[in-house]
């Protein structure tokens, strides 16, 4: 049987695989066990070789369990990829209690008829989030439990995903000793991490740059107001420098990596000696590396901005544009973003405390798997209630709902 205080975390993105085993402790999470492997068989978050997959799984899996001295079977995983798309829905119940109070089990079922819109057969619902609720047409209920009504309804944002994506991921999971105990769409992981109540609050953009895709999720009032995925990210920056400098692809990471800006105003030398990063063509003319990483970046920038216009939020999220995943690191990104996005920008940072192997998980990349840590908190009855944040009283309501339901109907 899976120990109680103990949450693990995987994700499996296109360029890396991290798992992450955290122990819950009174003041946060004490990070136990970290372990990664380069991504071999996916691509654009989507599993295109099983057995290449289950190898960068076992790898990481194997040093995270190493490290801890903890076996792993069960975990939270991260979903990401194209395949992922969000829907409106409204579900509507009457109230059957006699004196028409609402309770939580008629918040269950409201989600529950949200749920039960008409869904291609291919597609699975991954989150059915709660937004709002109307009592009797009055609107902008936040919490009805408690309130006297007849007619409940609630406005949720439905997540689904590929129902192959989803299968084929759970296969590889599996084949690698892990039971999946949840799926959680990765921006909303990630939004966890590094957001706080207040910044959720007033306004916040959380944008994760991947190797092949870029994330995002959008908050207002604490309510998820937009998300999805942009098929571009850090990767296909490299293969435009490798073009654009007629190099390896190996070559233009590291100069990458290395000299690189998304902010040519930064570059200060001109000029790079082109042996000192493998490059044989002469000299390296780090202006023109700095304008092909912006024009790139800014796509990306310029594609979310475009949905915050479809939702009226351009230049509007007080809380700014918080950034994370391996992109995040590309030196000039957050200059780049305020003046594209007119928004307050950051690398993001933990906002939860957490101790043993900090310096692990302390960098961009790991804020997803961090944030699945977070996402399992709220999502277990058995953790304490004060260390459940933001959103877990909807994930409790979902956990009972699927449960209630599994056992209507095996």
């Amino acid at each position: 049987m899976a120990r109680k205080d103990l949450l693990i975390g995987i994700d499996v993105g296109s360029h890396k695989v991290a798992c992450v085993i955290g122990r819950i402790q009174p003041e946060g999470i004490d990070i136990i066990g970290v372990g990664s492997a380069k991504s071999a068989g996916v691509r654009k978050g989507v599993v295109v070789d099983l057995e290449e997959t289950i190898s960068s799984l076992s790898a990481a899996l194997e040093e995270a369990e190493r490290m801890s001295g903890i076996s792993v079977n069960e975990a939270v995983v991260a979903l990401n990829g194209q395949h992922i798309e969000s829907e409106a829905a409204r579900g509507i119940i009457t109230v059957t209690r006699t004196e028409n109070d609402i309770s939580e089990l008629d918040v269950e079922r409201a989600v529950e008829a949200a749920r039960s819109t008409s869904t291609p057969p291919n597609r699975e619902i991954i989150h059915s989030i709660p937004q709002s609720f109307i009592v009797d047409g009055q609107t902008g209920i936040k919490d009805p439990v408690g309130m006297t009504g007849v007619r409940l309804e609630v406005e949720t944002t439905l997540i689904t995903g590929s129902t192959s994506s989803l299968k084929n991921l759970t296969k590889c999971l599996n084949q690698a000793g892990v039971a999946v105990s949840e799926f959680v769409f990765a921006p909303l992981a990630v939004a966890k991490a590094v957001t706080t109540k207040e910044q959720r609050n007033v306004g916040v953009l959380v944008i994760d740059i991947g190797a092949d895709t870029t994330g995002y999720a959008i908050y207002e009032e604490e309510k998820l107001i937009g998300t999805g995925v942009i098929p571009i990210g850090s990767g296909h920056v490299t293969n435009d420098l490798a073009i654009g400098l007629r190099t390896s692809i190996a070559v233009a990471e590291k100069i990458k990596q290395e000299f690189g800006t998304a902010y040519p105003s930064d570059v200060a030398e001109k000029k790079l000696e082109g042996t000192v990063v493998g490059f044989e063509g002469g000299d390296i003319d780090l202006v023109l590396v700095a304008e092909i990483i912006e024009a790139r970046y800014n796509e990306i920038l310029v594609m979310v901005k475009d949905v915050l216009r479809k939702i009226n939020r351009d230049s509007l999220l007080p809380a700014g544009a918080i950034f994370t995943g391996g992109g995040a690191k590309q030196r000039g990104l957050v200059s780049l973003a305020k003046d594209t996005l007119k928004l307050p920008a950051a690398v993001g940072e933990l906002t939860t405390e957490v101790s043993g192997m900090v310096d692990n998980v302390l960098e961009p990349q790991y804020a997803t798997s961090v944030g699945l840590l977070m996402w399992a908190i709220g999502a277990s009855p058995s953790i304490p209630r004060p260390l459940i944040g933001a959103f877990g009283r909807w994930q409790d309501i979902s956990a009972k709902t699927k449960s209630i339901f599994k056992n209507i109907f095996p």
